[in-house]
C-alpha cells in the first residue's frame, strides 16, 4: 500500500505554502494534481490540493473512514512514484487518520504568534478587507487550538519542525528539509 511520504501541517501564514513549494520543486514530491492557485496573498502558490481537502473534510465530518480516505488518496497519485499533501483538516480529524496514512515524515512549520497575527492581518486587508472587518481573536483562538491538536497529535510521529522566527535562506531550508527526507 502506497503512503504520503511527507505531511505539511501547522497555522495559518505560519509558512506550510513554501514548505509544499520546496517539496514538490526541489524533491519532486507530488503535492496534488487539483492546487489551489496563487493568488496575490500567496503569489507562489499553497501547494494544497482541492480533493484532498473535500476527501479530509468528509473524514473530520464522520461521513468518511481513514482507511477510505487513504484508499482514494492512493488512486487520486497513482501516476505519482512519490507523494504528500499539504492540509490542516489532518490536525482537525482523528488521531487515526494520521495513523492510517502513515507518513515517513510530518514537516511542521512555526512561527511567532505576533507574526503570524500580523501577516493574517496583511493579507486579509489585500484581499479588500478593512481593518474594523477582522477579527484578530478568532485568528489567534485558531492558531492556538492548532497548535494544541499539534502537540498532542504529533508526538506519535517522525516530525520536523521548521521555526520561521527570522528569515531563513531558501537554499538552508532546502538542505534541512533534504537532510530529513533521506
Amino acid at each position: 500500500m502506497n503512503h504520503p511520504k511527507v505531511i505539511v501541517v501547522g497555522t495559518g501564514r505560519s509558512g506550510t505554502s513554501t514548505v509544499a513549494r520546496i517539496l514538490h520543486e526541489h524533491f519532486h514530491i507530488c503535492m496534488g494534481h487539483y492546487l489551489k492557485p496563487p493568488d496575490h496573498a500567496n503569489p507562489l502558490g499553497f501547494y494544497e490540493d482541492f480533493l484532498v481537502h473535500g476527501l479530509l473534510q468528509q473524514v473530520v465530518e464522520g461521513g468518511m473512514s481513514p482507511s477510505i480516505v487513504l484508499h482514494n488518496l492512493n488512486l487520486m497519485h497513482a501516476g505519482c512514484e512519490v507523494w504528500g499533501l499539504k492540509n490542516n483538516w489532518i490536525l482537525e480529524g482523528p488521531l487515526a487518520l494520521l495513523q492510517t496514512l502513515a507518513p515517513e515524515l510530518v514537516i511542521r512549520t512555526w512561527r511567532p504568534l505576533g507574526k503570524t497575527v500580523q501577516s493574517w492581518v496583511q493579507k486579509e486587508v489585500r484581499r479588500g478587507r478593512s481593518v474594523s472587518q477582522i477579527n484578530e481573536d478568532s485568528f489567534v483562538e485558531l492558531c492556538l487550538r492548532r497548535e494544541s491538536q499539534m502537540d498532542s497529535k504529533l508526538k506519535y510521529f517522525n516530525v520536523l519542525t521548521i521555526r520561521f522566527d527570522r528569515q531563513i535562506p531558501e537554499e538552508e531550508l532546502i538542505e534541512g528539509i533534504g537532510n530529513c527526507l533521506c
